[in-house]
This record gives structure tokens, sequence and C-alpha cells, in this order.
């Protein structure tokens, strides 16, 4: 408890003392390191817990997404579509290429493109950006939209494919089955994944976060402390560059702070220069104050 009410006490007087940092003057430069840790620990936490919440809420809605998925499924796979297995390779039972579309009032989800996939088991995957659909599949391949929108990735099938037994053929009756046989387990694992993903989050995701975000700023930190070293040179202040340093660690409370309260708004942008225009002032405020005689 002592710990939690230094530590509460560093954070306040470090956010809105500047005649506190004469203290840290005398204090060991481990000191600040422990603090600014603590901090972008403390903030990762709590943003690592509020997705874990919601990951946990997702919990409840898994019996519904399971069945609306299966439903989706089995009404997208066409009736007359029969996908087999050949040599390795998928061959079909219809002309090609073959288009298969959303239905009219789910066309929405994917436009501009007009497709969801398209069968072409002799096609080049280059032929991808002419189709205007979201997927291709090709006798050996997958492909797929790139990141950046406009640009395509493979997905090779050949060690899937090298664990199924050639003449395994699929049609919409085989794959209502399938998924009829397959619900009742993932009814079963589903919810159980989304908890340990939620444990994870919190115990894996917030100290990593803080790890990188605190190396981030120490290095960060190198040039706005060389500047503010040079500042207190000109100023004729009696300060270290370790010093300074150290001062603008504990003076990092103000932008994180800033950045953390603005995160969740359209102002995220702005927030953060203001931020950094606040640390600056607070800096020199902080550097004026200094007794360094």
């Amino acid at each position: 408890m002592r710990k939690v009410k230094t530590f509460a006490r560093t954070f306040w007087r470090s956010l809105t003392e500047p005649a506190y940092y004469q203290d840290i003057l005398s204090a060991k430069f481990s000191f600040s390191l422990k603090y600014l840790f603590t901090l972008l620990l403390i903030i990762s936490s709590i943003l690592a817990i509020g997705v874990s919440v919601r990951v946990a809420k997702l919990i409840p809605q898994v019996p519904a997404f399971l069945q609306t998925g299966k439903a989706f499924l089995i009404e997208t796979y066409p009736q007359e579509l029969k996908l087999t297995l050949k040599n390795k390779k998928i061959t079909t039972n219809v002309k090609e290429p073959y288009f298969i579309n959303l239905a009219d009032d789910k066309k929405g989800a994917i436009a501009p493109l007009k497709h969801l996939l398209v069968i072409d088991t002799k096609g080049q995957v280059e032929n991808f950006k002419n189709l205007e659909s979201l997927f291709l599949l090709t006798g050996e391949s997958l492909v797929v939209p790139g990141g950046d929108g406009e640009s395509y990735k493979v997905v090779s099938l050949t060690e899937t494919f090298a664990k199924i037994p050639d003449g395994f053929s699929l049609t919409r009756t085989g794959l209502e089955t399938v998924l009829n046989q397959t619900s009742p387990y993932l009814l079963k694992v589903a919810p159980k994944v989304l908890i340990v993903i939620s444990i994870a989050i919190v115990i894996i995701y917030a100290p990593l976060s803080a790890g990188f975000s605190f190396l981030i700023r120490l290095i960060l930190l190198l040039p706005i402390s060389l500047i503010l070293f040079l500042g207190a040179k000109i100023a004729k202040r009696k300060i270290t560059f370790n010093k300074t340093y150290q001062l603008s660690l504990q003076g990092m409370t103000i932008p994180v702070v800033l950045s953390f309260a603005f995160g969740f708004s359209g102002f995220y942008g702005y927030a953060v220069i203001l931020s950094w225009l606040a640390f600056f002032v607070f800096m020199t405020i902080v550097l004026k104050k200094l007794d360094t005689t």
C-alpha cells in the first residue's frame, strides 16, 4: 500500500508541481526509470482490460454467430457446385470461370466488387485484378486482397491438399453435414478460446505494450533531452545531461497522460502535438525553477 501511495504522490506532483523536480535532482536515476515504466504499465493495463472486457462480451454471442455463419455458408454455396480434389488439385463440375455471388441484400458488404468468389482452376493469379471478386480460387491456390486494398496475396493450398485424401469432394449437402457435425464442438470450444484470449490480453499484451512504449520513449527522449540541456546551458543552469534526461523521464507524465486521455477521441493527432508543447513549456518552467547552485 505504501508503494501505491508513493507512486500516486509522485504521479500527481510530476504532473502538477514544477518545484517537485528539485527533489528529482537528488533521486537515483533508476527511480525515474521505474516510475515511467510503472505509469506506462498501468495505462497499458487499463487499455488491455478494456479490450479484454469487449472480447469477453462476445462469449454470449457465440451461438448466434455460429448459427448465422453456418446459414450463410450453406446459403452461399451453390446447389450445383461440386468441388473435387484430383491429383492434389481442385477440379469442378461446372463451366469456369465460375462466379459465386452474395444474395442481393448482402451485396453491399463487398461493394464495389461484384463477386464473392471466382473459381478458375486453370486460371492465372494475375487475372485476379480484373475479376472484380473478393477471392479467387485456382487449382492449388487461394488469392485474397492485399493489405493496401489494391494488390493481392496468394495463399498456397498445396500443404493443405496433401493432408486430404485424393478424390474427396464437397457439395452443398456435404458442407451442411460437416457444419452440423462440427457446430456442437465449436459451441463448446469457442467460448473457452475467447476466455483464454481475454485473459492473455491482460497478462501478455499489457506488459509487452508497456515495454515497447517504454523503449520508444527512452529513445525519443534522447534528442529532446539534448535540446532541453542546451537550453539549460544557455540559461546558465548547472545541470548535467544525465539529470536533464532524468527530469524529462518524470516530465513524460504530461504527454503520456494527455495521449491516453484523448486517445479515444477524434482529436488524438492534435492532442499529441499539444501534449508535447505542454511538455516543453512545463519542462522550461521546471528548469527555470531549479536551484542548481
